[in-house]
């Protein structure tokens, strides 16, 4: 059978179920082969505009052999089968086998379906020998990198349509339900009990990593770790994970989510306090030899000689400034390296410049994987810099990020508790300002936090300027002990359309420029307001108080709130008539 142009492109196999329950009937069928014809177009985003290149038309085999039982509205049975994605060469795997079988198991759950492409022949054996286990034999025609693309949607669709009358979870190996509701005692018995709101197709549960670069060794089992140093939490739609109650009732599942559900079925979030998905992974891929001193460097004012774990006595100024960048940015970037001599070039005191770009500098685009680095970087330039400040007495510590970088800052802050200063210029937001619980830059992450807004949201899009519906990379929600908002705090004169060098790296020229030009950002007038995440304050007022932005803000007076003063499109950024004498 060919079916032309799949709704979902890069996950052909999505559609078989789909396909076969709504348009073949209850008919039992096997079919040996299945086709879907690639559009001519591929549509994208990159840096959040869209893209589309032409390609040319292709096949993409799905499952060698897939047999269905009865598409069926009964649902008789509530043993819950857990369905595993594809395995192949595993060995490695046996002792986390062991644990998720055997935590499962513990849970009240006694049906598991492992899908075959080329398992170690050790596992395999020892997984046959389980009187609760499956093996289906998964021969796909793609090479082993392309199965958690491909593979793992036509495993997900070949399992619903086997187990349609029985509730199915779709977990990894590394990922464990725990319930978290003292009303529920097993994984089962909530099934149980959700299953009883007979509108409910699916459940979905929100994703809690733990990251294993950061435990000291791997204990077993992982569940009941007690050192589970690192953890990052996601959202729903972002890495979570679900159970489907009625399998019979979803018209369109994808990995993370239900897309579609028959008319009068819905999808139903679980709180954080009834269930969480706990998630053991090495951290978007980075590892130990990412945790490195070679990616932080050390300048100095007479000296300007790379940091080593040898020259440690070289530190012999009172203030250590620790610079790192965001997104698409590296350790050399051209900013980086002005703010570092600029830095230098003002005082008597070490500048440190951290590199991530392993983590923040990911093609093709992944921005929300870089997201989520932040807090792998944060976590673990806290314990560089809780030692440098253990081990030189009267050291003070200045943290200044920009983007992603302020929130890798604000981490660390927050977990060494050795900063004297952060400097958030222009913090990141998509990611982080619409959730309650994330890990952004906080005021309370350093005695005293001064944030500079340039690339907030702002409510229309300028189709002269603007190329895409996401219109900002900042926020303009306020982060710090004192937040400014430099014309406002969005869209700024002469930065134009939504290039990394737009609006939100305004914040840097301005931070830089203010190092040799004291006094020049000076400000009296308050914003008439709290700027929220789609609502800038465009009204100003006076204050008693003067501040000024940038590299000689201080906490003198202990001023705080959200402060407006304008600039010009280009140096010297201050308006004359604006400039304090």
């Amino acid at each position: 059978m060919r079916f032309k142009d799949s709704l979902v492109v890069f996950s052909i196999n999505a559609t078989i179920r789909v396909l076969v329950g709504n348009y073949l009937g209850t008919k039992r069928l096997a079919a040996s082969e299945i086709r879907c014809i690639l559009p001519l177009k591929y549509h994208s985003k990159i840096n959040f505009v869209k893209i589309r290149l032409p390609l040319k038309p292709s096949y993409e085999p799905t499952v060698k052999v897939m047999r269905s039982h009865s598409y069926s509205q009964d649902f008789n049975d509530l043993r819950t089968v857990v369905c595993i994605r594809p395995v192949y060469q595993s060995r490695h795997l046996m002792s986390s086998l062991i644990e998720f079988l055997a935590y499962y198991v513990v849970n009240g759950i006694n049906r598991f379906v492992f899908y075959d492409y080329d398992i170690d022949h050790y596992l395999k054996q020892f997984i046959s020998s389980l009187n609760f286990t499956q093996i289906i034999p998964f021969r796909l025609t793609f090479d082993p990198q392309l199965i958690h693309a491909f593979g793992q949607m036509a495993a997900i669709n070949d399992c619903l349509l086997r187990h349609s009358n029985s509730p199915v979870i779709l977990v990894d190996l590394d990922e464990f339900i725990v319930v978290q509701n003292p009303h529920n005692s097993s994984v089962q018995s909530m099934i149980e009990r959700e299953i009883r709101n007979k509108s409910v197709s699916s459940l979905v549960i929100n994703n809690r990593f733990f990251c294993n670069e950061f435990q000291s060794q791997h204990h077993f089992p992982r569940i009941f770790s007690h050192n589970k140093i690192q953890d990052y939490f996601w959202r729903s739609g972002d890495r979570s994970k679900i159970i489907i109650l009625r399998p019979n009732t979803v018209i369109d599942v994808w990995i993370h989510s239900v897309y579609k559900s028959k008319t009068g079925f819905l999808s139903k979030e679980l709180s954080d306090s009834e269930v969480l998905l706990y998630h053991y992974r090495s951290c978007c891929g980075i590892n130990q030899e990412f945790v490195h001193l070679e990616h932080l460097n050390l300048y100095f004012k007479t000296i300007r000689d790379d940091y080593s774990e040898d020259n440690t006595g070289l530190l012999g100024t009172n203030r250590i400034i620790i610079v790192t960048h965001g997104f698409e940015n590296k350790i050399d970037t051209d900013w980086m390296i002005t703010i570092k001599d600029e830095l230098l070039r003002h005082s008597d005191q070490t500048v440190a410049l951290v590199g991530w770009s392993r983590g923040a500098h990911l093609l093709p685009v992944r921005y929300r994987q870089a997201a989520a680095n932040t807090e792998t970087v944060g976590v673990w330039l806290a314990g560089y810099v809780q030692q440098m400040n253990l081990s030189i007495v009267g050291i003070e510590i200045w943290g200044i990020g920009h983007s992603l970088g302020a929130h890798v800052i604000g981490i660390a802050g927050r977990n060494s508790r050795a900063f004297a200063r952060i400097t958030g210029l222009d913090p990141a937001g998509p990611c982080f300002e619409k959730r309650k619980d994330t890990k952004e830059l906080r005021k309370t992450d350093a005695p005293f936090v001064d944030v500079i807004h340039t690339d907030g949201y702002f409510p229309w899009i300028d189709p002269r300027d603007w190329i895409s519906p996401v219109n900002h990379y900042g926020t303009l929600i306020p982060l710090g002990t004192i937040d400014f908002y430099p014309n406002y705090g969005y869209k700024q004169p002469g930065a134009i359309g939504l290039h990394i060098a737009g609006s939100h790296t305004r914040a840097i020229d301005l931070f830089i420029w203010s190092i040799a030009n004291p006094g020049k950002f000076r400000t009296y007038e308050l914003l008439d307001g709290v700027p929220e995440f789609e609502k800038p304050v465009k009204e100003v007022k006076r204050d008693n108080k003067c501040v000024e932005m940038g590299f000689h803000c201080f906490f003198s007076n202990h001023t705080t709130g959200c402060y407006y003063l304008e600039t010009n499109s280009s140096e010297p950024w201050t308006p004359v008539d604006k400039t304090a004498k």
